[in-house]
């Protein structure tokens, strides 16, 4: 049973819900404005799900409620509600409904069920991702992860949102007893985020490139951080090969499926994305081989200058993910372990001396996915 006071933190699909009931009763804005008392401004905050003001918000969702002649619980349909950010993510980009229907293929009704809360197949998932340049998890509100948006955040930036952030630029790392930058690119809110941890022994950086970095400062002689306004910088060495965060994290989880099935299932890749994602292995000219270390390499670089490929089994008994995810959450040495383990996907036991190590490179979405499972098995 739902109370105006549950309302507030399903305010985006409350107000989805809350067009289709005026629409289905020929009830305009400006009919509610006028009998209600709510004010234009503060009707089109609520049916888009940006008015942040917990109190105001349950004041003027319960007049309008009123006068529909509707409770909480007919308004949400008394049934679970999936979570859905695509109308919180649609105003931080300027984009319609309507555009991502466009571009989807998905009807402009349905899309707009799924904003709802409806159930959606991972295909309709993905494709309006793809729209919204973030990944399936972000979509849904579960990453892990800060969410990140694979546009320049100089297009929407602060004044949208400081919960989401867009490419900013790149950090560099060099290990010690080396002369080489490994760069990463990176967001606003990662960038913000360094400087509040540096001077912690252990770190936790986010990558755009589906990458995420455990940082033992110890180990790790200098860091540059470069915004993408700047030269590429003469005094250290720079890998012309580094992305600029421009393919969004849905990509990446959709190329594992793409080249691990021959025949796509509808439901899991839709007819745009694979052949999207079948132009893209095109023209960069990837081999399955590629795609492989793209989504699930990790690199081990050792504090004596020494880097050692791995590709760790997720799907196994690691420990891994749980000093990532403590080091992420508490940022304290005291969260984390030295002797860490896991399994390569060909079953050999690996134990790691975090000690003697400088910084992991681990496949973001295959880290994420296993911390939410491991808070699913809790529940």
């Amino acid at each position: 049973m739902y109370l105006v006071e549950d309302l507030f933190d399903k305010r985006s699909v409350v107000g989805i819900k809350l067009e289709q009931f005026m629409l289905e009763k020929g009830c305009t804005k400006i009919e509610l404005c006028k009998n209600t008392g709510v004010s234009r401004p503060t009707l089109d905050k609520l049916l888009s799900g940006t008015l942040t003001n917990k109190t105001n918000y349950e004041k003027h969702v319960k007049k309008v409620l009123e006068y529909l002649a509707i409770t909480p619980d007919v308004l949400l349909g008394n049934v679970k509600i999936s979570y859905n950010r695509t109308r919180e993510l649609k105003n931080i980009l300027k984009i319609s409904s309507d555009e991502i229907s466009d571009i989807t293929g998905i009807p402009l009704e349905r899309l707009k069920d799924i904003e709802a809360g409806k159930e959606a197949t991972l295909a309709e998932l993905r494709d309006i991702a793809m729209c919204l340049s973030v990944s399936v998890n972000c979509l849904k509100g579960r990453n892990f992860f800060e969410p990140q948006i694979s546009e320049m955040d100089y297009f929407f930036g602060t004044n949208d949102s400081n919960y989401f952030s867009g490419y900013w630029g790149h950090i560099g790392v060099a290990i010690n007893n080396t002369n080489t930058f490994h760069w990463f690119p990176i967001d606003r809110n990662v960038r913000k985020m360094l400087y509040d941890v540096l001077d912690n022994e252990k770190i936790v950086v986010p990558c755009m490139n589906n990458k995420v970095l455990l940082l033992n400062m110890n180990h790790i002689k200098e860091i540059v951080l470069l915004d993408e306004a700047c030269d590429q910088p003469n005094f250290i060495e720079w890998d012309y090969h580094v992305d600029c965060g421009e393919m969004p994290l849905v990509v990446y989880d959709a190329l594992e499926d793409y080249v691990l099935y021959e025949n796509h299932d509808d439901k899991v890749l839709s007819k745009k994305m694979i052949k999207f994602l079948s132009d893209l292995m095109k023209k960069k000219c990837w081999t399955e081989e590629d795609v492989n270390m793209i989504t699930d390499l990790s690199n081990i670089y050792y504090s004596d200058g020494v880097q050692r490929p791995l590709y760790i089994d997720f799907t196994q008994d690691e420990t891994i993910t749980d000093e990532i995810m403590d080091i992420y959450i508490y940022e304290a040495a005291e969260y984390s372990e030295n002797i860490l383990y896991c399994e390569d996907t060909g079953g050999a036991e690996i134990i790691l001396n975090i000690k003697n190590i400088a910084m992991i490179e681990a496949p973001l979405l295959k880290v994420e996915n296993k911390v939410l499972k491991k808070e699913e098995d809790l529940i």
